[in-house]
């Protein structure tokens, strides 16, 4: 909405201005934040190749965007309107930042004394920012968004479970750093500072159906978890969980195999869970070549073919009655 109604009033500013009038510091300081506000939308083309290089570029232009809107003011006095308004938002940014910082700091860094952190209050589809500053020598100033696949508590100490798929930059160090270690138990200082999101109110529906690709089944199992915990203290009316999972190589479905198996045990009495798997590539399994679906177990099928979304919709549409709800990851 922001960068519509700035649009708007450079398009209006420079219809109606002359040329000589154009040339003034304050217009050209407005054409320059018109710039940057359709720059700004762009820089989500490169997030999910280089995200480092898209959260740098995201937060410069947002820095010069305020910079370049303050001195398109005319205003002289900084607490004049409308001056005042832009240092007021900025006040905030940094109020936010420092907001982050300090429960990041309270939450990770531990004092010489025994300093006991109330329990994380993590609800279902929430997210956190990782940093690890062993990563490179910029890495303590970046922060990387990743979902809570699941998370648990042992002897009071909270865990949480993150899953991470191997790409350029930040996920790429963290596995050639991991590669270099003679263990697979690898150890790192990393800073978490969340959680973050809104969880999505799928108790009132008698059916759910999940649809997710690839690393997304991140942001579904604890969906999925908190369904069944529900189901099982009678607090929601579903009966019926179905979950939709496609991945480009058969070796990714290792990934959530162990938890996906926990799931189907805990709901083993009444049977609410249907997992359905889709490879479409990177074959291991001998019937990949002999046949299009297998059954793992009573409720795992593994088709090796393309996840036909439409069809799968409106077939448990057509076989469940009751509200329904589907949700994509």
């Amino acid at each position: 909405m922001a960068i519509v109604q700035g649009l708007t009033h450079t398009a209006v500013a420079l219809s109606t201005e002359s040329s000589t009038d154009v040339g003034k510091f304050s217009d050209t300081s407005g054409i320059v934040v018109a710039s940057i506000m359709v720059a700004i939308p762009l820089t989500s083309i490169i997030r999910r190749r280089t995200y480092e290089m898209f959260a740098a570029l995201h937060f410069g232009l947002a820095v010069c965007a305020g910079v370049f809107v303050y001195l398109h003011n005319p205003t002289s006095d900084v607490l004049d309107a409308p001056k005042r308004y832009v240092v007021a938002a900025g006040g905030c940014l940094g109020l936010v930042w420092l907001v982050r910082l300090s429960m990041t700091v309270y939450r990770n860094v531990a004092s010489s004394a025994r300093l006991r952190v109330g329990p994380w209050n993590i609800r279902a589809g929430q997210y956190v920012y990782l940093t690890v500053p062993a990563v490179s020598h910029t890495a303590v100033g970046q922060s990387h968004p990743f979902y809570i696949a699941w998370w648990y508590r042992v002897n009071d100490d909270d865990y949480i479970v993150l899953i991470s798929q191997k790409r350029q930059g930040f996920t790429q160090k963290i596995f050639h750093m991991k590669d270099n270690k003679l263990t697979n138990n690898y150890r790192s200082r990393a800073f978490i500072d969340g959680p973050y999101g809104q969880e999505m109110n799928l108790d009132a529906y008698d059916n759910v159906v999940l649809f997710a690709t690839g690393i997304g089944i991140a942001g579904q199992l604890s969906h999925v978890a908190q369904l069944l915990r529900g189901y099982y203290d009678c607090g929601v009316k579903t009966k019926r969980v179905t979950l939709f999972w496609q991945v480009d190589a058969e070796i990714q479905l290792g990934w959530v195999a162990d938890r996906m198996q926990q799931l189907l045990e805990l709901d083993e009495k009444s049977q609410v869970l249907h997992i359905y798997l889709f490879v479409v590539g990177g074959f291991v399994s001998r019937e990949a070549s002999v046949t299009d679906f297998v059954n793992r177990g009573k409720r795992i099928v593994v088709t090796y073919k393309d996840m036909d979304a439409a069809y799968l919709t409106d077939a448990e549409l057509g076989q469940h009655g009751g509200r329904t709800v589907i949700s994509r990851g």
